[in-house]
Parts: structure tokens; sequence; C-alpha cells
């Protein structure tokens, strides 16, 4: 089976793309074209790195979520802190500097772990599945499309301190 070759930012640079309506379900339902025809003596689909992808996304995946909520219990406890000492001591100017800037850094740690639990909890959901679908695995691609438009698009909405506002545009 000839086919065109897929550009090298495909997860497999090395395959080529396959022709007919069996190629095209595929590539709709995976986003990768597969080729399992056995020319020159060989399968053109690796089956070591698809195995590695496979890893990947049902072992190595999990194992980030769990990080990532250790790491966000962690930063949740240090911003905490970091509150407290404002609220209980007096400090001078640079003292506060020093402990809003402290607070800003956590703050923007805590924004970029809880993004990226944002963006493994559709996959997460897929892999306790216990046999995902074409469909399912469609929907988590564009669940987490919609999440990276959100995360692009992010604004925040005052609750209280709305003279705060101007500060933010």
């Amino acid at each position: 089976m000839a086919g065109e070759e897929i550009p090298a930012t495909a997860p497999f640079p090395n395959q080529t793309r396959p022709r007919g309506k069996e190629a095209d379900r595929r590539e709709r339902a995976f986003g990768v074209g597969w080729d399992f025809s056995l020319e020159n003596g060989g399968s053109n689909l690796d089956v070591e790195q698809s195995l590695l992808a496979v890893r990947e996304v049902y072992v190595d995946s999990m194992k980030r979520c769990r990080s990532n909520e250790e790491e966000l219990k962690k930063i949740d406890e240090e911003i905490q802190d970091l509150l407290h000492v404002i609220e209980l001591s007096n400090f001078n100017a640079r003292d506060g500097y020093k402990l809003a800037k402290e607070l800003q850094k956590a703050r923007k740690e805590r924004r970029r772990i809880k993004d990226e639990i944002e963006l493994l909890a559709p996959l997460k959901e897929l892999i306790f599945n216990q046999k995902p679908s074409e469909k399912s695995i469609g929907k988590v691609l564009g669940d987490i499309r919609n999440i990276k438009v959100k995360h692009q698009n992010r604004n925040y909405r005052f609750r209280v301190r709305f003279d705060l506002e101007s500060v933010l545009k």
C-alpha cells in the first residue's frame, strides 16, 4: 500500500499515510495514519513506538496526575503559610513586597498545576473506561482542545473587590 509521508510533527514520523476508507476511519479515530501492510519484508507500523505511546497514556499520565495532586496540596499549604504570615505579622514595605512576590510566584505555580490537572482530566476519564471506543477517544480529544482554548482566553471575574478590575485590564 503506497502512501504519502507524514510530516515530522506526527507522533511516528517514519510512518506512511495509508489510503482508503478504512485508513481514513482509523486516521479520524486516532489522528495518525496507520499502515499494517507488510511491504518490504516488514511492517510500516513501529510496534515499539506504539507501545511507548500507549504506556505514556496509560501509565505515565496517571503518574503525572498523582504527582500534580501532591504538588497542588503542597503549594496550597505554602500559600496558606504566606497568607498567615501576612495576616499575623508586622512588616515594612520591603518585606511586604517580598511576601507579595513569593505569594505571586506560588499562585502562578498553582495555576500551572491546576491547568495541567484540567488537561489530564478527560484522559483520566478515558483510561478508567474499560474499553475506549472511537467515539470516546474523539470526545476526549475535543474536550482537551476546548480546555486549551479556555486556558488561552482566561480572565478573572471578581467576586467582591470590583475596585481592582482596572488593575488586571
